[in-house]
């Protein structure tokens, strides 16, 4: 098996190493304190709310004292991120759905 450091590029490798640590803080972290999607915060927020999530981690970038914070900040903005990814993207399915329903007679 190939490492991935001979698949992807640096930019490719960055993502990966980021990727995990993501995941990391999801898994080890999020889940735990806060449930899993059905059963979290996250689940009825809108899209809207998890953008001014994210706002509100970059107004306070560089302010933060806790050492390590700007780090765990950027995992955060990442995992709003990706639920606004989703939101958006099964909002779209949906749409494709209703509009394919419309086309058949």
């Amino acid at each position: 098996m190939q490492s991935d450091k001979n698949i992807y590029s640096h930019r490719g490798q960055e993502w990966i190493e980021f990727m995990w640590e993501v995941l990391d803080h999801v898994e080890d972290y999020t889940i735990k304190q806060y449930g899993d999607k059905g059963e979290d915060l996250l689940t009825e927020m809108t899209a809207e709310e998890c953008i001014l999530q994210i706002k509100q981690y970059c107004a306070r970038f560089g302010r933060q004292g806790r050492e390590g914070q700007q780090l765990l900040d950027m995992k955060k903005i990442a995992h709003y991120a990706c639920i606004i990814w989703h939101k958006l993207k099964e909002e779209s399915d949906a749409n494709e759905l209703s509009d394919m329903r419309k086309a058949d007679p």
